[in-house]
């Protein structure tokens, strides 16, 4: 039951308590009635059957009487108003989760956020800009928050495999573990791998020893939200200009140049020998760094050939990036093309 109808129904059963225990006991030391005919002449009265009264009533009785019906009957609609308003909002909920969770079933490429917190609720709202953005969480307060921002959410806990399936884990390009607890992320991690080889897995953590057994556990990128939160300070403190520069890149979505990574696949090079050169040729987007198993080389030669496997690190404008995309590959962009309700989304 919602926190807001618990209270109204709490507040008409005390009142309806109240207003019983005060008439019988009016009628009790008033009427002279005993206890068993003081409560039912008290329940007959506000149920408002039409049964006479069991003795004849004063003046000040009646009036009283009067009053008894009054505020019994009223608090009696009340309450059962709330009640109704509950198992009616229960059944409206129900039907709405079983519409999220076939919703998310039927999703592909998306991204799942595991908790809905303060780390998790702004990088799901920024996340869903991109596109789709499937919430996790089982707090009825951050439920109706993510709901009132459009999101499609799962009810239930990070850690419950059920949850991850209902949210589409199988299907979905990436994860982010996002609780605030690191035994809490391990195991979101170690089960949505298992589910998913291939998924993407970001996680939340607190403390070098918790970073390194979620790597161990499949997740392929651990941050710790105060450390970057300092190297962040502490880079704008030092570089300002180039800090506002990447920051401008990553997250403005209105800036006319963005930098972003490119996978290189075998049907990319199969055609010709591709190069630093010929990707500013051919598409205008600027290779700055070539990353290969993991070791970055930045400011490539332009006769440097690239190799399958690799990943680009290009700056350019939107359509420039899907031009180096099309050119080094080409399915991938086809099948980006084809969903642009995925993640990320095309534009």
């Amino acid at each position: 039951m919602e926190r807001a109808t618990r209270r109204r129904v709490t507040a008409g059963l005390a009142v309806l308590i109240l207003i019983t225990a005060g008439a019988s006991y009016w009628y009790w030391y008033y009427e002279s009635l005993s206890p068993v005919d003081a409560v039912y002449q008290t329940v007959i009265t506000i149920s408002t059957v039409g049964f006479t009264e069991l003795v004849e009533f004063t003046e000040a009785t009646r009036l009283v009487t009067i009053a008894v019906i009054l505020l019994g009957a009223g608090t009696t609609a009340y309450t059962l108003t709330a009640l109704f308003e509950h198992f009616a909002d229960d059944r409206i909920a129900a039907a709405w989760r079983r519409r999220m969770e076939r919703s998310s079933k039927q999703m592909s490429n998306h991204l799942i956020v595991c908790g809905y917190g303060r780390i998790g609720s702004r990088l799901a709202r920024e996340a869903a800009k991109q596109g789709d953005v499937v919430v996790v969480d089982n707090d009825p307060e951050h439920i109706e928050e993510a709901e009132a921002a459009g999101l499609t959410v799962i009810r239930g806990d990070g850690t419950d495999e059920e949850a991850l399936d209902a949210a589409g884990v199988g299907a979905a390009a990436v994860l982010v573990a996002a609780l605030s607890s690191d035994a809490d992320n391990l195991y979101i991690v170690m089960a949505s791998r298992a589910r998913n080889p291939g998924l993407r897995i970001v996680s939340r953590c607190h403390s070098e020893r918790a970073s390194a057994r979620l790597r161990q556990a499949g997740a392929d990128r651990v941050i710790n939200p105060e450390e970057m939160g300092a190297n962040r300070m502490l880079a704008f403190a030092t570089r300002p200009n180039v800090s506002e520069f990447l920051d401008v890149m990553l997250h403005d979505h209105d800036v006319e140049f963005e930098l972003d990574e490119v996978q290189v696949e075998a049907e990319g090079v199969k055609r010709e020998k591709v190069t630093p050169a010929g990707i500013r040729r051919m598409t205008g987007a600027v290779p700055l760094a070539l990353v290969d198993n993991g070791s970055y080389r930045t400011q490539p030669g332009d006769d440097e050939v690239i190799a399958a496997g690799m990943t680009i690190i290009a700056l350019g404008t939107k359509q420039q990036i899907r031009a180096l995309r099309r050119q080094v590959d080409p399915e991938g962009e086809h099948k980006r093309e084809m969903q642009e309700a995925g993640w990320p989304r095309v534009v």
